[in-house]
């Protein structure tokens, strides 16, 4: 006998979950910098100026990766919703949900 004890739980591996697209943290950051909720042209132009000013000249398929991003996000049952769209499925307005809204209370809004 090898002496070695396996509890149950720690035989239990846990669910993977599939990793976030990087550009969902970018959005997140850009609804925090617009106050919480802004017409998404306005998330798109926003998160390209951050990399402008980071020295980075965003693709020419910002735009589209973006609403990917975002429409993925809203699609994805796996990882609590970030992003919400206020005014139903069709509405170009997005929103920080209650989460993503938590997950940014402890940054400091730039002005």
């Amino acid at each position: 006998m090898s002496g070695v004890v396996q509890f149950q739980k720690a035989g239990r591996r846990l669910a993977q979950r599939a990793a976030p697209n990087p550009l969902l943290s970018e959005i997140v950051d850009a609804l925090h910098y617009l106050g919480g909720q802004a017409h998404r042209d306005a998330v798109i132009n926003c998160i390209a100026v951050f990399r402008r000013n980071a020295g980075a000249e965003p693709p020419a398929t910002l735009a589209a990766d973006v609403i990917a991003a975002c429409q993925d996000h809203l699609r994805s049952e796996i990882t609590p919703c970030m992003v919400s769209l206020p005014f139903g499925p069709d509405s170009r307005r997005w929103a920080l949900s209650t989460e993503g809204a938590a997950l940014m209370a402890h940054k400091t809004r730039m002005i």
